[in-house]
């Protein structure tokens, strides 16, 4: 009699799409032994409305009539459409029989142990890793997957099968069920997330952001998770340091700000802190551990005591120039890289252009940042790394003046403010001056590679001083070195223009050292007086102008300084208390 067909639920199908091929494998097919016995049907038994494809495993006959001649080829296949070497992986010490017994249909049974009790056999995980590394059929993957989670107290091994069986078959339903697989959703499957997201410190979650979409099991999700949940205690405990703390807030901000810009999508960096309120961004070098380790400790060794100098310096004597300091002090970013060409790559990819022969150091008063390079920092005498440093020193200053002119009370600060650029340039040059003296880091504007500069300038390549303090602007510079450089008959033009420039810059910042120290520092006080006007945006050369009446009304104030930069360079006049202070 035909039993009357009924409707089967979208699950039961799947189910029996799932056995079907399973079942087709062992139609028509004998035990693996011999005896001339065929395998047993496929019994639909009705379950709940659906069909459970039942197998009634073959090699449970065995124990009727146990098999006596192995197969041919050695390897049988069960009814479950498994060889039997894969049935035999999860117990490979067993017999044939007893491993059958071990089928996915019952629990495992064990060979009689003492007192007549059945004695449990350990699963053989290298056994079963040699036999998932030998099989080359998803199903029969599937399955094995299927044994070792059953009988195996770690996960893995059934992963280790179904993942290969996935490896095989990418569109595998069944082998993506059983690893459960899916997309991770960082806000959902990282707890604490969220919270953090959208602080000064999103740029420590990047890592786990960066996994949004990416599909991974159940056992890849928990080991993400572990080890967000190791990270995110660091990540908090940076959240709670940084916590009204005005210079790590202003770090982590700029870490976030890089993250998509040119030049920095990959620039691999770490911060110096130690050196605050100058945070270095140090560029590293090589690609161990060790390697990166050693090029930021040199930086922070080679930079720490110059900046403390400085800092020092700033603070006794421009900082109070100020109409208004910032009540809070300022956090300065500073970009150490590596070279002259990662330089050069920051100009064109960030900048758009191209950087200036020569250009050791600079300023981007839009973002706030001061840039050098440093390929070697290992000996704080070496020539080149002094040049860079004092270069770097420069920038800072034009970054302080930033932080410290203001035309409404401390309300707002900008460089822009300042009127005239012999000041603006003197005044960073002036303040750039930290040398190594013995083993400590003075103020001695007397040993400036400007004062050596000037004794090699070509008569007559020179911006008059009295033209240069009417300069305002940078542009202006350019305007009136070109002058200069077409009416001279030494040099050729392109580079008399680059000698009045770079002249321009050790001139002024001489006039501001023989200000401050020359005939018993007579015009000191009429300096600071200046500054301050310039600071409040009262600046400008009509002002410097009364302010310096006396001062420019001497018709050999260029011999005057002249004289003065040539003692310095003979040390025919010399200079022995290196601290600058304010005039009393």
């Amino acid at each position: 009699m035909v039993a009357p067909s009924r409707r089967r639920s979208p699950r039961a199908a799947e189910e029996e799409r799932e056995h079907e091929p399973a079942a087709r494998a062992t139609r028509g097919r004998g035990r693996s032994g011999g005896g001339g016995k065929s395998g047993p049907p496929i019994v639909p038994i009705a379950i709940g409305g659906g069909l459970l494809a039942v197998v009634i495993v073959a090699l449970l006959l065995m124990k009727d009539d146990p098999p006596t001649t192995p197969p041919a080829d050695g390897a049988g296949t069960n009814a479950a459409g498994m060889s039997s070497a894969a049935t035999n992986a999860a117990h490979p010490s067993g017999s044939a029989t007893e491993t059958a017994a071990a089928s996915p249909s019952g629990g495992a049974t064990a060979t009689a142990g003492e007192a007549g009790k059945p004695a449990a056999r350990p699963f053989d995980r290298a056994t079963f890793a040699a036999q998932v590394e030998a099989t080359t059929s998803a199903l029969e993957l599937i399955a094995l997957g299927d044994l070792a989670a059953r009988d195996s107290k770690d996960a893995a091994d059934a992963e280790l099968a179904w993942k290969k069986a996935l490896a095989l078959e990418p569109g595998n339903a069944a082998a993506k069920r059983k690893l459960e697989i899916r997309p991770i959703d960082p806000q959902a499957d990282f707890p604490g997330l969220e919270e953090i997201q959208g602080s000064a410190q999103t740029y420590l979650l990047r890592p786990f952001l960066q996994m949004r979409g990416k599909e991974l099991c159940k056992s890849e999700r928990a080991a993400e998770v572990a080890r967000w949940n190791a990270e995110r205690k660091v990540i908090e405990a940076r959240v709670e340091e940084a916590a009204g703390d005005p210079f790590l807030t202003k770090v982590d901000r700029t870490r976030n700000d890089l993250a998509n810009k040119p030049f920095f999508e990959n620039f691999q960096y770490e911060v110096i802190e130690s050196t605050r309120p100058y945070a270095l961004f140090v560029e590293l070098k090589g690609d161990t551990v060790t390697e990166r380790d050693a090029r930021r400790e040199a930086v922070e060794e080679a930079y720490r005591p110059f900046l403390a100098a400085y800092d020092q310096t700033i603070h006794s004597y421009l900082k109070p120039l100020s109409p208004a300091p910032p009540k809070e002090e300022p956090t300065f970013i500073v970009f150490i890289l590596l070279d002259r060409a990662s330089y050069d790559r920051f100009f064109l990819e960030f900048e758009g252009h191209a950087g200036a022969p020569g250009m050791r150091a600079h300023y981007t008063w839009r973002e706030k940042w001061s840039f050098t390079y440093s390929p070697e920092v290992g000996d704080p005498r070496d020539p080149d790394f002094g040049e860079g440093t004092q270069s770097l020193l420069h920038e800072l200053t034009h970054a302080w003046v930033d932080k410290l002119a203001t035309a409404n009370n401390g309300v707002t600060y900008d460089i822009n403010l300042v009127q005239t650029h012999w000041f603006n340039e003197g005044i960073a040059e002036f303040m750039s001056c930290h040398f190594l003296d013995g083993d400590t880091i003075r103020f001695q504007p007397w040993k400036s590679m400007r004062i050596q500069e000037l004794s090699q300038r070509p008569a007559g390549v020179r911006i008059p001083l009295k033209k240069g303090f009417r300069i305002g602007r940078h542009d202006g510079l350019e305007a009136a070195a070109w002058e200069v450089a077409r009416s001279q008959k030494v040099v050729e033009p392109g580079r008399a223009a680059g000698i009045c420039m770079s002249g321009f810059y050790a001139d002024m910042s001489l006039f501001i050292f023989w200000l401050n120290y020359a005939n018993d520092r007579k015009w000191k006080k009429l300096f600071e007086n200046y500054v301050r006007k310039e600071f409040a945006g009262d600046g400008g050369p009509e002002v410097a102008d009364k302010i310096f009446a006396d001062v420019f009304a001497a018709e050999d104030l260029e011999q005057q300084v002249d004289a003065f930069q040539k003692g310095v360079a003979d040390k025919s006049i010399r200079f022995e208390d290196s601290a600058l202070e304010l005039e009393k």
